[in-house]
């Protein structure tokens, strides 16, 4: 049974949220998008120590080096010319030689109507033990017509490759 002042509190917070996201012009997902974007910064950061990494994926009975990709994203997935989104993407690494590291070249491509249209590489991209976030942001060109893109990520070394493909959509731009 709830009480009658637990309903109260509950009705309040319900009247608070509908208040707020009438007022404040935003979507979830605009908001979502800038609290990312206030989390997440370019380049690589580490999340996780190796021996942990070793441990949850029970590196000591598999083929090393071992290597994965857990997520790879595109935030946010609904954007207009002229903004920005964030490529995040994070992997787990067991070195087959305690701290070793791998070379390796990292690819990103967009594709609109099947062609290339923008193409990012990265050469000597280094694979560290543990788990590491990357992030890259990336601006849409203001004169980019409406339409779905897709981000391919590849990175390839002599001992590990990988190949993933994001959807986006770029929506025409309102009029003011």
């Amino acid at each position: 049974m709830v009480y009658p002042k637990m309903k109260r509190v509950k009705l309040r917070f319900v009247l608070f949220i509908a208040l707020f996201l009438f007022l404040f012009p935003f979507s979830c997902s605009r908001l979502f998008w800038n609290l990312t974007k206030a989390m997440r910064k370019p380049g690589e950061k580490m999340l996780t120590l190796p021996d942990k990494v070793a441990q949850q994926y029970e590196c000591s009975q598999r083929k090393l080096p071992f290597f994965m990709v857990e997520k790879n994203e595109v935030v946010p997935v609904e954007l207009k010319p002229g903004d920005e989104f964030n490529h995040h993407f994070s992997y787990v690494m067991c070195p087959a030689i305690p701290s070793q590291t791998i070379k390796a070249t990292l690819y990103r491509k967009i594709y609109y109507q099947g062609r290339i249209v923008f193409q990012d590489v990265t050469e000597n991209f280094e694979i560290k033990p543990g788990r590491w976030a990357v992030d890259a942001f990336i601006t849409i060109p203001t004169n980019a017509p409406p339409g779905i893109y897709s981000l391919e990520t590849e990175i390839i070394s002599s001992l590990i490759q990988y190949k993933a493909v994001r959807s986006f959509a770029v929506l025409k731009r309102r009029k003011k």
